[in-house]
């Protein structure tokens, strides 16, 4: 994504660094973040959950190995110790289809998981984009108020000699010395949200905020072009679809409960029983049985339990589609509402620095005409606010598109696909 040509310079005890492009902040951030681990703990928790659904479908094998001494009273000429071996190996051949719906509901969860995971990952690089752009907005009005400062200090010291010399009136040697300690002000105020945004940065990758992060901007932001994304590409339209489906299946999961229990089962069995210590051979106290079983179960009466429990599971169903509903409905506007900012922000963008020229081009004959005593020290001052003015508005429009941009595609779901490659 070509919205910023800005790059950082990431010092950690050297005297010098490379400077670090966006997509490598990205990447650190994605590393580090504590609540990205989170999201990628529950993924992998739930596909272990869906092997955990798939094993139903397996047969199972236990084991049994026992050894004990029995006392018998009176005492009988039997060997009091005994052993026994035992292999069991059982298939539940059909369940009604409930380890089926299983499978597809921890499949779906999985999925689920994987969505959540990106959204995470997503909402860090936003995160991260806005973070930055911030900071190296806050950097760029530190040099604007260091700049006019400057100048106004430049002004000064002609303003003083001009004064001693009786050239210039006291008034406009004391307001020109009041507006630079007012700038002075200015300055340190802007270094405070540049340190700020620092480690707000920080924070965001999960770096020490001993570090030291300068950003350098190399370029403006690029103006955002693009289509309303589609309310369905969300994250949150999609993670919606794949709940409903899970919160279907847990209602037939209940509603399977009120039907008849069919279940095919079928199991080999292997015991030995008193082996050890035996005079027979190992095998002559072995035996082998199988067994294929068909089971029909169901509970005539149960004062309707079951019944309410279909009732509750899709009373849940329901109310968590409300929701997800309401949700959406509030995510569409704020989409047609972000949509219209752009358009505002970007015909503001083309307003502002055509205001940044003209105050630029003002300015340049007010201070002339100032020298030459054609004007007086209200018009240069308010001359140099507008400029000040209209290049922090043309720096803040040209971040606040870059933001803009980012967020739009945050709400499309590739966000982090477009700004890592």
């Amino acid at each position: 994504m070509n919205h910023l040509t800005l790059f950082l310079i990431m010092v950690s005890g050297l005297t010098q660094a490379a400077p670090t492009p966006l997509e490598d902040l990205i990447r650190i951030a994605v590393e580090n973040s504590p609540t990205l681990r989170q999201a990628r703990l529950k993924k992998e928790a739930a596909v272990l959950k869906e092997a955990n659904a798939h094993s139903a479908l397996l047969p199972s094998l236990d084991v049994s190995v026992g050894v004990g001494l029995i006392n018998q009273s009176p005492a009988g000429g039997a060997d009091p110790w005994q052993s026994s071996l035992g292999m069991t190996l059982t298939e539940n051949l059909y369940d009604n289809g409930t380890s089926l719906t299983r499978i597809e509901s921890a499949k779906l969860q999985e999925a689920l998981s994987e969505l959540d995971w990106q959204r995470a990952r997503d909402q860090l690089t936003l995160d991260v984009i806005q973070t930055f752009n911030q900071l190296s907005l806050q950097t760029l009005l530190l040099a604007v108020s260091n700049e006019q400062f400057e100048t106004l200090k430049k002004q000064f010291e002609i303003v003083s000699t001009q004064y001693r010399q009786g050239l210039k009136t006291r008034k406009d040697f004391l307001r020109l010395n009041s507006q630079m300690q007012r700038t002075k002000m200015d300055v340190l105020s802007a270094e405070t949200s540049v340190t700020k945004a620092r480690n707000d940065l920080a924070r965001i990758l999960a770096i020490p905020l001993s570090a030291e992060i300068q950003p350098i901007p190399a370029a403006k932001p690029a103006q955002f072009a693009g289509p309303t994304p589609p309310l369905e590409k969300t994250f949150e339209a999609r993670m919606a679809v794949l709940q409903n489906q899970i919160n279907d299946l847990e209602v037939k999961l209940e509603q399977r409960k009120n039907r008849p229990q069919l279940n095919l089962t079928a199991g080999l069995n292997y015991s030995n029983t008193n082996y050890l210590g035996s005079a027979q051979s190992f095998t002559a106290t072995q035996g082998v049985n199988g067994n294929l079983l068909l089971g029909l179960n169901y509970n005539i009466l149960d004062w309707g339990v079951r019944s309410r429990n279909v009732a509750v599971a899709r009373a849940s169903a329901d109310l968590e589609a409300a929701r997800q509903q309401d949700t959406l409905l509030s995510l569409q506007s704020s989409i047609l509402s972000l949509m219209k900012y752009v358009a505002q922000m970007r015909l503001s963008a083309k307003t502002s620095q055509e205001l940044l020229a003209l105050e630029t081009e003002t300015y340049t004959v007010i201070r002339r005409d100032y020298a030459d005593g054609a004007v007086s020290y209200l018009d240069l001052v308010t001359s140099l606010n507008n400029l000040l003015s209209a290049r922090v508005q043309a720096l803040t429009t040209a971040f606040t598109l870059s933001d803009l941009e980012a967020k739009t595609l945050y709400y499309g779901g590739n966000l982090y696909e477009t700004t890592s490659h």
